[in-house]
């Protein structure tokens, strides 16, 4: 949105002759279009194909993994299976699709890639490009990976307060048992809230949809209703369905000139595209990546950086044994832990930590793949799985379901 402003309000420059071609390939009012697909129920089928009303204008989509793939694998969520041709040869034909934090998706990636090969075995290859580039906070795996896009210290030196300011976070264990746990979080939130006189935002980031819901239960029990309190309690979790999105929206709006202070609790969903910018933030132990996914939404105060507005919290089983296997993040919130805690004693004593980017990679090790969350494996792209997906009228008996190739194999299931 931002940068259409851009080439709408400049007269002068560069800018108005990238105006001037994005317009003339289409002769539309606008440069390009800005459109989003997230899924959920829609009433209006008009606004979810918008964006495919003149293939000739450039076009941003802002879309999950779900609604991309499904389209260009022939098999949409939510359209009818006669224009199902029609999306997948729109996104895969001219499209640069740009994967925003791609360790959450790696399977994803590889399906993209295998995707953009078998473009080539056409008898009639297609000329137009199809380009997927990967953004991550932590370099990849593969050093060697030219697609993927992630901060360098030595170069990225304009980026802003959020790689660059202080970021003192605090480390904390503790042996209570899992149920126990959010109460642990509750307080440590409402601590942090406590050392925000003028008010703000408090980030409360777990692992799980069920610590959520407990934690914001905690809060909430505490705070009491908005309409009768300064602070209001709010949940974000991956499942919400668009209808509890809106209704959160009028319920922001509607205590917006009476909230003083606001605790946002989730799970890692706030992690990618959030509208968040925290005051402070508490957040259970994690892969190293995804914390510092959570920690670039902290506001850095370069008033004075040395607060800690900041806090990590463990259980012990989380980070006693290195054969611990979390539920999404495998072994690497253990390393994590002991990388962290490694950081903090380096003066002799424990002391915060420092979580902003430029801290982060400038203390990285040599090899960062045991702190970073198990890439889930898509299963091969066979030609013939293609073919059959290509039949769309009528779809084949055998039709393969979509969702290893989107989200990965898993053997749990």
């Amino acid at each position: 949105t931002e940068v259409m402003q851009q080439l709408q309000a400049n007269d002068t420059g560069i800018v108005v002759e990238v105006a001037q071609r994005l317009r003339s390939l289409s002769r539309a009012e606008v440069p390009f279009s800005i459109h989003s697909m997230r899924g959920g129920k829609h009433d209006d089928l008009d606004v979810l194909h918008d964006w495919m009303r003149d293939p000739a204008q450039p076009t941003v989509l802002s879309v999950t993994v779900d609604q991309l793939g499904s389209r260009l694998l022939f098999r949409g969520y939510g359209v009818r299976n006669t224009i199902y041709p029609m999306t997948a040869g729109l996104l895969g034909t001219d499209t640069l699709i740009v994967l925003q934090e791609a360790r959450a998706s790696q399977s994803f990636v590889d399906t993209l890639r295998e995707l953009g090969r078998y473009r080539s075995w056409a008898e009639r290859p297609v000329p137009y490009p199809f380009q997927v580039t990967e953004v991550r906070a932590l370099p990849p795996g593969n050093p060697d990976d030219s697609t993927a896009l992630c901060y360098d210290p030595e170069h990225d030196l304009d980026i802003g307060s959020k790689a660059r300011g202080s970021k003192a976070v605090k480390l904390a264990k503790t042996a209570k048992s899992r149920d126990d746990f959010a109460t642990v979080i509750a307080d440590e939130a409402r601590r942090l809230g406590k050392m925000l006189p003028h008010g703000g935002i408090v980030g409360v980031i777990v692992n799980t949809v069920d610590s959520a819901r407990k934690v914001h239960a905690q809060l909430q029990s505490v705070v009491g209703p908005p309409e009768k309190s300064e602070i209001y309690v709010e949940l974000q979790t991956g499942r919400m369905r668009p209808m509890d999105r809106i209704r959160l929206q009028r319920e922001r709006e509607a205590t917006s000139a009476t909230t003083k202070l606001r605790y946002v609790v989730a799970t890692q969903c706030v992690e990618v595209g959030s509208e968040f910018s925290f005051d402070a933030l508490v957040s259970e132990i994690a892969s190293l990546d995804a914390l510092q996914q959570r920690f670039a939404l902290l506001r850095s105060d370069e008033t004075c950086p040395g607060a800690c507005r900041g806090s990590i919290l463990a259980l012990s089983k989380q980070v006693d044994k290195e054969t611990t296997h979390a539920r999404i993040y495998g072994t690497a919130p253990y390393r994590t832990w002991m990388w962290l805690n490694g950081r903090s004693r380096l003066a002799g004593k424990e002391k915060p930590v420092d979580m902003s980017v430029a801290a982060v990679h400038a203390d990285l090790p040599a090899t960062v793949d045991g702190l970073l969350s198990p890439a889930r494996l898509a299963p091969v792209l066979l030609p013939a799985t293609l073919d059959l997906w290509a039949q769309t009228s009528p779809i084949p008996q055998t039709d393969p379901t979509l969702s290893p190739w989107l989200h990965g194999y898993d053997p749990k299931r």
